[in-house]
């Protein structure tokens, strides 16, 4: 067999451990060998129900926390999952009007989230709907798009796997576990008792400084 010449600068026609990716975002693989294929079934059995979708661990209370607040007795599979799409709105819009819009590095490190940030999905679409209510006093803390497609692509559809894996909400349905109750109870930042989470789903304009 002949030697496997490794190179800096990739030439037509050479041989290469992995697949050259172009600095301006070539679609091409990247893993030709299939090395990320048996890390993630390694990984699934170290850590079972942890995929590269739960990045954010804030989000398995978040969604405890939001099933808890607006589901209600009775409510079938699908109308508890439509149900809770708007406290996740509200609580993406809360958290851009806590940083004050910033989420963003403003540090010379890249145009990315701050680390705190990291894996809030939609952060873009908030940020964008945030910028338009500079200034003004109350806001609706979900009228706005977070995510196409939330119900699949947000907090509940990526994390519920997680959840019922380890046992936060029942497999078969979106009911919280004793645990789980625990997690959403575990949510509620100090010193914060009086204030409801159903303002995050409210449907007038709540004052900024309660958001």
């Amino acid at each position: 067999m002949p030697a496997v010449k490794i190179a800096a600068t990739p030439k037509v026609g050479g041989i290469y451990w992995t697949a050259y990716a172009d600095l301006e975002g070539d679609s091409g693989p990247t893993d030709p060998l299939r090395f990320d294929m048996y890390a993630q079934r390694l990984g699934n059995l170290l850590v079972p129900g942890i995929t590269n979708r739960t990045a954010r661990a804030r989000y398995l209370s978040m969604v405890c926390a939001g099933i808890a607040t607006t589901s209600s007795p009775g409510a079938t599979v699908r109308q508890a999952r439509r149900a809770f799409l708007p406290f996740e709105r509200g609580w993406a819009l809360a958290m851009t009007a806590w940083a004050g819009g910033q989420l963003k590095r403003s540090d010379g490190g890249g145009r990315g989230l701050r680390p705190e940030y990291d894996g809030l999905r939609g952060a873009n679409r908030v940020l964008r709907h945030y910028r338009t209510l500079e200034g003004r006093d109350s806001m609706k803390p979900a009228d706005y798009v977070l995510l196409q497609g939330q119900d699949s692509q947000g907090g509940l559809g990526a994390y519920l796997v997680t959840l019922r894996e380890f046992g936060f909400v029942h497999p078969e349905s979106l009911k919280l576990t004793a645990t789980g109750q625990e997690l959403a109870a575990a949510f509620r930042p100090k010193g914060t008792r009086g204030i409801s989470l159903g303002m995050l789903v409210a449907d007038q304009k709540m004052q900024r400084g309660k958001l």
